[in-house]
């Protein structure tokens, strides 16, 4: 049979042990992990976007160490460059789609309001942002056509410098709208600032939908707190002894992914937190 406690983890000098507090039943233990139920999507939503994002900053890197780099390459060495660079902008466009589709469909499975919300959102950055159109549609461009960049040049003055070629993008047919925005684009067109315009798509998606379980994410904080107040503790975990084993297991509260939502969610615009220590 197993016993449930509410207890502390506290410092031992440079140690952690664990306080036993209250005894609790196996229902109330539930409840209490339920409250953290938001952890998983919210850890859902955070890692591919972090993904996202560590995707195009590998690019970004790139293309720019290239660009400053002063050392004559061979023509392998360039070649090799261009299929680099390509392999990262076609990783970045795939995480770009894997991103709204894997937040989309999280979003779906709590709030169909909040999923229309959030497509209404993504339209309107798709609009705002060339950078953001540009990108969503090159993806299509990759899967049925061919390798975004194409064309590199090479100097001591000014580096290695990767272009895509608006002849071989306006070759294919299935831009939409776009190719006229396109036709008015230099015949070598550099795609740096553009990665920076789909970073702030993406994070602006993202903070938008931490608001699916902002709600839940407030309850959990606001009972954890009365918990901690009513049975004295400050680091609050589970403690289950078992009358079958010595060893009691110690079951750890999500307290860390509380928090960094907080963190997370204190950059959108309609959201004001101010971040206590409670030590």
């Amino acid at each position: 049979m197993e016993q449930y406690y509410l207890a502390n983890l506290a410092k031992d000098g440079d140690e952690l042990k664990v306080v036993a507090g209250s005894n609790i039943s196996k229902q109330e233990c539930t409840e209490i992990f339920d409250w953290f139920s938001f952890t998983t999507f919210y850890h859902i939503c955070r890692s591919v976007k972090d993904m996202t994002l560590e995707s195009a900053t590998d690019l970004e890197r790139y293309l720019c160490a290239l660009q400053h780099s002063n050392t004559p390459y061979s023509n392998s060495q360039i070649t090799k460059h261009l299929t680099t660079g390509n392999k990262l902008l076609v990783n970045y466009l795939s995480f770009i789609k894997t991103f709204y589709d894997v937040i989309s469909h999280a979003i779906s499975q709590k709030s169909s309001a909040d999923l229309k919300s959030f497509e209404t959102l993504n339209s309107t950055l798709y609009d705002d942002y060339f950078g953001y159109r540009l990108f969503t549609r090159m993806r299509n461009y990759v899967v049925h056509y061919n390798m975004p960049l194409t064309t590199i040049t090479d100097s001591v003055s000014s580096g290695v410098a990767m272009y895509c070629s608006r002849t071989q993008l306006l070759q294919y047919q299935k831009w939409s709208k776009l190719r006229g925005e396109i036709e008015r684009l230099p015949e070598k067109i550099d795609i740096v600032p553009y990665i920076a315009e789909t970073k702030v798509a993406i994070t602006t998606l993202y903070l938008k939908s931490l608001e699916t379980v902002a709600l839940s994410a407030v309850e959990a904080n606001q009972n954890i707190f009365k918990l901690c107040q009513a049975h004295k503790i400050i680091s609050p975990v589970i403690l289950v002894v078992n009358e079958d084993t010595q060893a009691p297991s110690v079951k750890m509260l999500p307290l860390h992914l509380l928090k960094e939502f907080f963190e997370d969610i204190k950059y959108h615009p309609n959201y004001e937190i101010e971040i206590i220590s409670a030590e």
